[in-house]
């Protein structure tokens, strides 16, 4: 489902020029998938329409729109990332910063 909500996204906000126009008519979409439907079907949409977001941002609240308009969105364990690091003899060196527990 997030995957069809984000394709809908990106075909919508295609044809417009700027990030900012397309994030909003994205929220927009998203918006109007929220709110069709009546009872049950307007919950699902609703929760579709979330999960196109990828997080369960309420419609019309904040958006990381930006990374699930990207062209390639693919999320990857870390052990892949790292594979694919090797693969032009690249290391990982530890965390930028250090994590307190």
């Amino acid at each position: 489902m997030r995957g069809m909500i984000r394709d809908m996204m990106r075909y919508h906000s295609n044809r417009f020029n700027t990030p900012q126009l397309r994030i909003q008519q994205s929220r927009a979409l998203l918006d109007f998938l929220a709110q069709s439907g009546a009872g049950r079907q307007q919950q699902r949409l609703q929760r579709a329409a979330e999960a196109g977001t990828g997080n369960a941002a309420a419609p019309g609240g904040p958006l990381p729109l930006p990374r699930a308009l990207e062209e390639v969105n693919e999320p990857t364990y870390f052990h892949q990332f790292m594979a694919r690091a090797m693969n032009h003899n690249l290391k990982y060196l530890g965390e930028s910063r250090s994590a307190r527990w």
